[in-house]
């Protein structure tokens, strides 16, 4: 029987990569699926793309060559640019998001921190704007195919997901130094080109149509920012304090979906339960999907160190079902290693306590800073390394020397758990630093039994320190209102606001005020007014306010200009205008 497209149906050639046509393989770049909304999008309301033609005004710049697939957050189209004769990406948003009036200044704010992100495994983002209507990307044309694509077609073995895991990692924990969260890690957004690299697509776009930190929607209030099977709990419980540890429990849920196929949905098994993979993969899978943010991996550095732990290592329990096993004698393997597992098992109860688990090495389940950080703060105050079992007190070895090490201010100590391991150290700005933990011949971090950890290398920089603030030069000309309570236009005051307050650029001249106004419309007050003790905040108490009520006031307004600085110089009038809540 023909190969079929796994897509669309068409038969396939011989060089079909992943089960699908050429076109059908074009569609699913950037994280887009072919000619439909991405998963978790089906709730909004369907955005309808633009033909080809129709776009070809507003970007002459570009020669649009087919829409390759539309989603929850746009269309994407494949295109050349005329200038530099290469294949891009245009990404166009949904048309109805720019009605909002503060989202252009969103936009520019947070296009500008995508563009910045220049990482191998991250879409690079070569420009942004507005035109013809439409908010748009041009971005890096990834050749390849997205990690849902790789799932439908094929069970991944164990080595295939932990080779993609690692460059993940990569990708996020540079995003998180530069304070940028995805909020969306899902396999449409994991793309894999034809040599094997990942990238991540979709960078900081949940973030720009979803809601403002204020909670203020920029978009259809429906939409969620992230796709639900893929979000942390914080995502649904607390959206407001959402941050990059949420990536983390996404890409616990993706590489879950990559070992077992399924997702970690409800009371779910651990993998080495479902399928042939090591048990390790357990512990980090498990770990990366703590409910708790505390208690989950702290940064992605972290799991690709776990990870490639692994990947250097022997197998250790359910053997890698890609692994190579005997044709002949497995019957008799079988048997003997069941023998084999009930003589241990008789051994472990005559020798151990009740209870007591086999010894095994210590293994450091977080370090802060984390190995290959690049941002870390000079102000650190202390090295602090957490392990899996209790230590033996007193018992530590930390080496390096040179200019890299980092110098230390006082005894290292242990927790009263003995778990975690604190070194006060003292940090430059803008420094490479190094050292290592049981390093050489100096293996005395042991646990309470007297097992050596295994030597761990760690390197970190820290970030410069921010330009010297220059004092600020004292005002020059007339006083200036830098804000102001309630604000002008504002429309959802509160009723029982007691005072307005007024905040000035510079001293004012003590006792010296004017505020205007008349009718049902001005807030009036029972005094006295007064400045602070700086005589840079005015403030005067009001009577309860109407609910849903317009009020209106002026300072400095006809030709009452008593508002002055302390050389007489008087404010410019200002009017003020705001509505109460309802």
């Amino acid at each position: 029987m023909a190969a079929i497209c796994s897509e669309c149906g068409k038969p396939l050639g011989s060089n079909a990569v992943e089960g699908l046509c050429p076109e059908c393989l074009l569609r699913v770049g950037l994280g887009t699926e072919p000619g439909g909304s991405a998963p978790g999008a089906g709730s909004a309301r369907r955005f309808a793309p633009p033909e080809p033609e129709e776009l070809a005004p507003s970007f002459p710049q570009l020669e649009i060559l087919e829409l390759l697939g539309r989603g929850g957050m746009g269309a994407v189209y494949r295109a050349k640019q005329r200038g530099l004769d290469r294949v891009v990406a245009l990404k166009v948003l949904p048309v109805e998001i720019g009605h909002d009036p503060a989202f252009a200044e969103r936009f520019a704010r947070e296009a500008r921190a995508l563009a910045r992100l220049s990482h191998p495994n991250i879409i690079a983002v070569h420009e942004f704007g507005e035109a013809g209507g439409f908010y748009y990307f041009v971005m890096e044309f990834v050749d390849g195919i997205n990690l849902r694509q790789m799932l439908r077609a094929r069970r991944l073995s164990p080595r295939e997901a932990m080779a993609i895991v690692p460059q993940i990692c990569d990708a996020l924990q540079y995003a998180h130094d530069q304070g940028i969260v995805h909020r969306d890690i899902k396999p449409e957004n994991l793309l894999v080109d034809r040599q094997g690299r990942v990238k991540i697509a979709d960078f900081g776009l949940a973030k720009l149509l979803g809601k403002t930190p204020q909670g203020e929607a920029l978009t259809r209030s429906a939409e969620v920012m992230g796709t639900p099977q893929y979000m942390a709990p914080e995502q649904l419980e607390k959206p407001l304090e959402v941050d990059h540890r949420a990536d983390i429990f996404s890409l616990g849920v993706v590489f879950y979906e990559m070992l077992t196929g399924e997702l970690p949905m409800g009371r779910f098994a651990p993998p080495s339960k479902k399928v042939q993979v090591d048990v390790r993969l357990d512990e980090i899978v498990l770990h990366a999907l703590e409910k708790e943010p505390e208690r989950r991996y702290q940064h992605a550095s972290e799991v690709k160190t776990d990870v490639e732990t692994i990947t250097a290592a022997k197998p250790v329990g359910r053997p890698d079902r890609d692994s190579p096993r005997p044709a002949r004698g497995r019957k008799a393997t079988a048997l003997l290693l069941s023998a084999l597992a009930v003589l241990g098992f008789l051994l472990l109860g005559i020798l151990l306590v009740p209870g007591e688990r086999p010894a095994r090495p210590p293994r450091v389940l977080s370090l802060t800073p984390a190995n290959g950080s690049t941002n870390v703060d000079p102000a650190l105050t202390e090295i602090r390394v957490v392990f899996d079992q209790p230590m033996l007190d007193r018992s530590w070895s930390m080496t390096g020397g040179g200019d890299h090490f980092p110098e230390g201010v006082g005894a290292a100590r242990y927790d009263a758990a003995r778990t975690t391991w604190l070194a006060p150290v003292k940090l430059r700005p803008n420094w490479d630093y190094g050292f290592g933990l049981n390093s050489e011949s100096f293996r005395n971090f042991r646990n309470a039994k007297g097992l050596a950890l295994e030597p761990i290398w760690v390197t970190f920089h820290t970030r410069p320190e921010p330009p010297a603030e220059r004092p600020a030069a004292p005002p020059v000309g007339p006083p200036r209102v830098v804000s102001m309570t309630p604000a002008d236009g504002a429309t959802n005051v509160d009723p029982d606001l007691t005072e307005i307050r007024v905040v000035f650029d510079q001293p004012m001249m003590d006792g010296s005020w004017s505020m205007c106004g008349e009718g049902p419309t001005f807030p009036a007050g029972p005094g006295p007014v007064h400045y602070d003790a700086t005589r840079t905040t005015w403030t005067a108490p009001i009577y309860r306010l109407k609910r849903g009520a317009k009020y209106e006031f002026g300072l400095n307004c006809g030709s009452h200009r008593n508002f002055k600085n302390q050389k007489g110089v008087p404010l410019e009038p200002v009017w003020v205008t705001f509505w109460t809540a309802e």
